[in-house]
């Protein structure tokens, strides 16, 4: 963001910082708005390294591709979400590394699977004010983690929701307990009684299948 926006400029940058990568390229590329707006949308996507050298727009709903890139914007919005989220956390790891040497801070940068990804910005960011590295460096460094870690996580629930090995054995685990309940069930002489003890083994049987939905 430049620092030397007026009053209004901060306004309408304000306004549309918050929106989706998609969102703004379309804006972008309709070319519709004030001239002022459509300045700060792509200084927005600058920003973003997310402005494309040429747009194609379709005429169906005016959305913006980009020709020579595929960018993924779902991966730049959620980089992008995860580094306002952890502001407050980089300025306090900051505080903390401030008095660490440069051997130090680059040994957490080099170890940045072992820390949290702000701890990993609060040190980039003090061999940055320190001179050690340019303000373009650190954002490629940065860049690279955050894509690292957005892989790591995407990959993790492609896995989680592609193993659909166990699930048989947890259907037919179910089933039993089931049966189960409704036998034991006919056998509790108080008719009050039988609809929580079916329901105790009902829950007995499905809760795997619950516990791997939502683990």
């Amino acid at each position: 963001m430049k620092k030397d926006y007026t009053d209004d400029q901060q306004r309408i940058y304000n306004a549309y910082v918050e929106k989706s990568t998609q969102t703004l390229l379309e804006i972008f590329g309709s070319n519709k708005g004030a001239i002022e707006e459509i300045e700060i949308v792509e200084e927005i996507l600058i920003e973003r390294k997310s402005l494309p050298k040429t747009f194609n727009i379709k005429s169906t709903n005016g959305s913006v591709v980009p020709e020579e890139e595929e960018i993924d914007y779902e991966k730049e919005d959620y980089i992008r979400n995860e580094r306002i989220k952890r502001q407050s956390d980089v300025t306090l790891f900051i505080e903390q590394l401030e008095k660490n040497s440069d051997e130090e801070l680059l040994e957490i940068i080099y170890s940045y699977k072992n820390y949290q990804l702000a701890y990993v910005e609060a040190a980039l960011t003090i061999r940055e004010q320190r001179g050690l590295i340019t303000v373009s460096k650190k954002e490629e460094l940065l860049t690279q983690i955050e894509d690292a870690e957005y892989q790591s996580i995407k990959t993790e629930k492609e896995e989680h929701f592609n193993d659909t090995s166990e699930v048989p054995s947890y259907l037919i685990y179910a089933a039993i307990f089931i049966v189960v309940g409704i036998l034991a069930a006919s056998f509790v002489p108080y008719k009050s009684m039988r609809g929580y003890v079916f329901t105790f083994f009902a829950m007995v049987g499905v809760s795997p299948i619950i516990n791997k939905l939502f683990k």
